[in-house]
């Protein structure tokens, strides 16, 4: 299946190689990002934080996003790199390039409080892994809303 719900947002991955989520079960305490998509030029590693649905009003998570707080950006980046750990303790090897997503659909966020953001989680993943299996030489960071997600991977929907 390749449609999935999370914060509010309809996910149609029907255009990838293969999708799923990967924040149903826990792998021996290690958190995970909500979806892994991989398409035939990289791997997206997608977590989607949407404050403004309505089930998020009253998240206590809600305030730490919208201060840009250390404690929110720590828990972001260790969603990637416990995702990463996961992956590899299973077995997963990516020959593509690996893109961190944080999917922010947040009307009061403006340029400088992503920036900041943006700075925080991009500081705290890793950029380079190996090991006698696989070695990973890309991993990148981008901080998107819903539209710019849906113009970059046009053949996915966003509803």
């Amino acid at each position: 299946m390749t449609v999935f719900e999370e914060s509010g947002f309809s996910f149609n991955f029907s255009g990838s190689n293969s999708a799923f989520r990967a924040d149903t079960f826990s792998y021996n305490g290690l958190s995970a990002v909500d979806f892994i998509v991989e398409t035939s030029t990289a791997v997206l590693f997608i977590e989607v934080k949407n404050p403004d649905n309505e089930k998020a009003k009253h998240h206590p998570e809600r305030e730490e996003f919208l201060s840009c707080s250390k404690e929110f950006s720590t828990r972001i980046a260790k969603k990637f790199k416990d995702t990463l750990l996961k992956e590899f303790a299973k077995g997963s090897r990516f020959p593509n390039p690996i893109v961190c997503i944080l999917l922010l659909e947040f009307a009061k966020f403006d340029a400088r409080q992503k920036l900041r953001l943006y700075e925080l989680i991009n500081g705290q993943i890793p950029r380079f892994a190996e090991d006698e299996f696989i070695t990973i030489n890309r991993i990148c960071l981008w901080l998107c809303n819903r539209e710019e997600f849906v113009s970059k991977y046009n053949t996915f929907s966003v509803t």
